[in-house]
């Protein structure tokens, strides 16, 4: 995979585009150039507890962690300027926040998308609990 965004060109890659989307096992939150969510799929609202319609118009750090919440504008202006396909942070461990409060371990992938309205944003989410609670259980047992 090229670290160049993505063009969507076709109504067909759209619609192909839009089912991916929605049907993804893992949560996908799309914002703007502004860090402003602007589409989330169904596993979104499953994994962080909020409807899309309370998302919609947030910003992104809605779902990061208050102890982020200051730096991360500036980590998103970053990778806004040099925008490509990428993991985040790669060697260290992000958290995301639920609308409750609690924090969850996830991975991240984002990746910058060509799109009618311009470039945004795309945010794959992975939920890592089962995986950090299972690999907690080895350890103890090891």
């Amino acid at each position: 995979m090229s670290g160049a965004p993505i063009k969507l060109r076709s109504s067909q890659e759209q619609a192909l585009f839009e089912q991916l989307f929605e049907f993804s096992p893992d949560a996908i939150v799309v914002t703007d150039s502004d860090g402003r969510i602007t589409n989330a799929n169904v596993q979104v609202e499953r994994f962080f507890g909020y409807t899309r319609a309370e998302l919609l118009g947030q910003p992104i750090e809605v779902l990061v962690p208050e102890r982020f919440r200051r730096t991360h504008p500036a980590r998103r202006k970053e990778y806004t300027d040099q925008a490509s396909v990428s993991p985040m942070g790669v060697g260290l461990q992000h958290y995301g926040r639920r609308k409750d409060g609690s924090e969850c371990p996830v991975d991240i992938m984002i990746g910058p998308v060509e799109a009618a309205e311009g470039r945004i944003v795309l945010s794959v989410i992975r939920d890592l609990t089962e995986k950090r609670v299972a690999e907690e259980a080895l350890l103890r047992s090891e």
